[in-house]
């Protein structure tokens, strides 16, 4: 699911220039909203803001927000800072940091 809406004839085009800290968020929260019975894995890459977006995802729907899956594209380690600030206080096993999609196993 694209979580960046955009139009050729408008301004909305900017929109795939803003960082997902600025747009996901705002995709991300109506969808939780409107199942609030559902259990969501939000899966995105360690490339730009999606750890940081999805953990303050899961630590506003705890409930609802099963699994973190981020996919290694910058050679991270999940022992890295950034990770240990980010997921800092949220269960290791809510969040996964994975290099091949084949080796993923899902709940």
């Amino acid at each position: 699911m694209s979580l960046k809406h955009f139009r050729f004839r408008d301004s909305t085009l900017l929109n795939l220039f803003k960082k997902g800290a600025e747009t996901k968020p705002a995709q991300i929260v109506p969808i939780i909203n409107a199942y609030p019975g559902r259990r969501f894995i939000l899966i995105g890459d360690s490339g730009e803001q999606d750890p940081e977006v999805y953990a303050q995802m899961l630590k506003q729907f705890p409930k609802q927000i099963e699994r973190i899956c981020i996919r290694n594209v910058t050679a991270a380690k999940s022992s890295d800072a950034r990770f240990s600030k980010v997921f800092a206080g949220i269960e290791p096993e809510k969040w996964i940091l994975f290099d091949d999609p084949k080796t993923l196993e899902l709940p």
